[in-house]
């Protein structure tokens, strides 16, 4: 019987970001180990336990890579669409007080026109 572990497992690295999801693509594709296919022949049934158990934890680890990046990119997507509501509120706002403003701008320029049509009375 083989010590556990006796075919060492490929590294799987969690780099940030895009590099995770590379990192997670190799893991799924075998790119790690082109050969893998072709050492499996040779393994007993104890090595093939125990490449089973590195693969079933490898996928386990990628499963939970891709469960955090989704829900990153999902806090990331609700902060966004919040903050676009409220952009839009405060344009409707900054819309509505620039109206303001040029209504009393006109009131303003129509009354110093009639003062000045009075002083040259």
């Amino acid at each position: 019987m083989s010590a556990r572990g006796s075919v060492p497992p490929p590294p799987v690295i969690a780099p940030k970001y895009v590099e995770e999801a590379h990192a997670a693509h190799n893991v799924v594709s075998n790119l790690h180990c082109p050969l893998l296919k072709d050492k499996l022949g040779f393994l007993s049934i104890d090595e093939l336990v125990d490449v089973f158990d590195i693969h079933a934890l490898q996928m386990a680890m990628v499963g939970n890579m891709l469960t955090n990046e989704t829900r990153i990119l999902s806090q990331g997507h609700a902060k966004l669409k919040n903050d676009l509501v409220s952009l839009k509120s405060k344009n409707g706002l900054l819309e509505h007080e620039m109206s303001k403003l040029e209504n009393k701008l006109t009131k303003a320029q129509k009354n110093q026109d009639v003062d000045d049509s009075q002083c040259w009375e």
